[in-house]
């Protein structure tokens, strides 16, 4: 279950999703049938679902529009289980363009959770004024809230300092004004792991499948990354 179909291009840019995007679908049908959701919850339910994947997919362009504004283009854009990742063709040669890039996409969703604030603030809209169950998606005002609230979530999650998350990336990106990067890399795997680990066990715990998935990509990706530029820095050598 490692395959990528392309779905489209958005400002010449292939968006792709991986396979792993049927377990979204699956947690989808099973929160459906579980909860006997009514023909307005599924419909509303699954909308969510698909524009939180629009919010990913707005957070993505969020980094390429940074990492264009250094001259560094975009292979594409992969939307998985887990979130979005933005593949840069270029390089990424200063800790200052690191930092920008990573705190672009955050940025991106905070713009979003404020631009809905304001939006309800002028229409004078209060707080959930509707139960919160999945009936919350049935109702506009609620969807919108929980949009709202997913944006702000988005922003906050991805700040973690668990390396290759954006979070992590910062943190490397910050330590490499200090040390060479591959210091800062290699502290920055260790960081990102303990998260990582975090993870696992907190999704175990309360039987959450998405931060297990995250927990394990999270591992795996950042030995990967770290092993990568270990490779690359000793051919410069």
């Amino acid at each position: 279950m490692n395959q990528v179909w392309k779905v489209g291009t958005l400002f010449s840019i292939p968006v792709k999703v991986h396979s792993s995007i049927i377990l979204v679908f699956g947690v989808v049908a099973y929160v459906c049938y579980e909860y006997n959701l009514s023909q307005e919850e599924i419909i509303g339910f699954s909308a969510y679902i698909i524009c939180v994947f629009i919010c990913v997919l707005l957070h993505e362009y969020g980094h390429i529009l940074m990492a264009r504004y250094y001259g560094i283009e975009t292979k594409d854009i992969i939307l998985s289980a887990v979130g979005g990742l933005a593949r840069l063709k270029g390089t990424i040669k200063k800790p200052n363009q690191e930092l920008m890039i990573s705190l672009a996409g955050p940025l991106v969703n905070v713009v979003l959770a404020f631009a809905i604030l304001i939006a309800f603030k002028i229409l004078g809209i209060g707080w959930l004024q509707v139960e919160v169950d999945y009936n919350i998606f049935a109702n506009t005002i609620g969807f919108i809230h929980m949009l709202m609230i997913m944006n702000a979530f988005l922003c906050l999650f991805n700040l973690i300092p668990a390396f290759p998350m954006d979070g992590g990336r910062i943190l490397r990106a910050l330590l490499s004004y200090k040390m060479p990067v591959l210091k800062a890399t290699y502290i920055a795997m260790i960081v990102g792991r303990i998260f990582a680990l975090a993870f696992i066990i907190l999704g175990v715990h309360n039987g959450i499948l998405t931060l297990i998935l995250v927990g394990l990509v999270v591992y795996i990706l950042a030995g990967v990354e770290y092993g990568a530029l270990k490779k690359s820095t000793k051919k410069l050598a």
